[in-house]
């Protein structure tokens, strides 16, 4: 792939942007937009979005996720303005309304349009437990949670992830013999990333009030997991603490002390096998476990086998 090449062809005007670029035109996409409806044999559908035209406001039963790829635009989502930068990206939900403002010849913005079947698919069946951003992602996915639609993303200093849209670009403009898998495949990637990487920064403006609560205790938790209250973490979050253990479970589905224990046991997880010389005891004292047995139970309650059992079988598939 060259990145040059890459942009040298995505800044190129289309026949598209030439039509848009016509008063008459501009006018009669008031009240008729130009949009590729979504095809239902396709899980992932890539575009540019159109110049010197703004795009009116509409929803769809797809998950969009727009990446600006140069320049920057205006956007408004679920009613709240949002100007998107360069290297920026916006995950919206299915049935949330959005517009874009009209795009200079230098803006370049990129979408992708996605199955909710696929993010499910390829997100939240690959989330990893222990990732404060990856279990608040997934709980915005839920259809029954209205609070948030959009998450707005920076991966200006994620190489990874913007080498992953580069690669998934690049192959929509040379389509490879396995095209269809392999811009899956990067999309994959890339949703993955956003959600795991501690490079990834959400702009929390995107979040309701109430939801930026829960992820800052959630990002609270997961700090503090060992010697954390939820008197002090309220009190240090500036909230109530009736109204926090409320929020909590409405907003996640977990109590305080069933989150303390999930950081718990996946940090667990971790050094079991990170840290083979350390006995099962000498870790599940260090996070935190004093009672050896009710260790065990909670352990196998949440992994439906034991901690020696869940060693001996990832060492196990490690090694073959």
């Amino acid at each position: 792939m060259n990145e040059q090449k890459l942009k040298e062809q995505l800044m190129r005007l289309d026949e598209r942007d030439e039509r848009h670029r016509l008063p008459e035109y501009r006018l009669s996409l008031i009240n008729f937009m130009e949009y590729d409806f979504f095809d239902s044999d396709e899980a992932l559908m890539i575009s540019k979005s159109p110049r010197f035209t703004p795009t009116p406001a509409h929803s769809h039963d797809f998950v969009e996720l727009n990446f600006m790829f140069e320049g920057e635009c205006e956007q408004t989502i679920d009613g709240k303005p949002q100007r998107l930068k360069k290297n920026q990206m916006t995950l919206i939900d299915t049935n949330t309304s959005h517009s874009i403002g009209i795009l200079k010849e230098t803006d370049v913005l990129i979408n992708f349009s996605m199955s909710r079947e696929f993010v499910e698919k390829y997100l939240i069946s690959l989330l990893d437990e222990d990732n404060t951003l990856s279990y608040f992602f997934a709980n915005t996915l839920n259809p029954s949670n209205t609070a948030m639609n959009y998450i707005v993303f920076d991966v200006g200093e994620n190489e990874r992830i913007l080498t992953f849209l580069y690669e998934l670009l690049w192959e929509q403009l040379h389509p490879s013999r396995n095209s269809k898998k392999m811009k899956e495949t990067m999309m994959q990637l890339v949703l993955m990333d956003l959600v795991g990487s501690g490079k990834t920064i959400v702009e929390q403006t995107s979040l309701s009030p109430s939801n930026q609560i829960i992820l800052r205790a959630l990002q609270y938790m997961e700090r503090n997991f060992l010697n954390c209250s939820l008197r002090q973490m309220a009190a240090d979050l500036h909230v109530h603490q009736v109204y926090l253990t409320s929020l909590l479970k409405e907003q996640t589905g977990l109590s305080y002390s069933q989150h303390i224990s999930r950081f718990k046991l996946e940090k667990i997880k971790r050094m079991l096998l990170e840290r083979p010389d350390l006995s099962i005891e000498d870790i599940s004292t260090q996070c935190g476990y004093s009672n050896q047995t009710f260790f065990y139970s909670k352990f196998k309650e949440a992994y439906h086998m034991t901690p020696r059992q869940y060693r001996q079988q990832a060492l196990k598939n490690w090694k073959s």
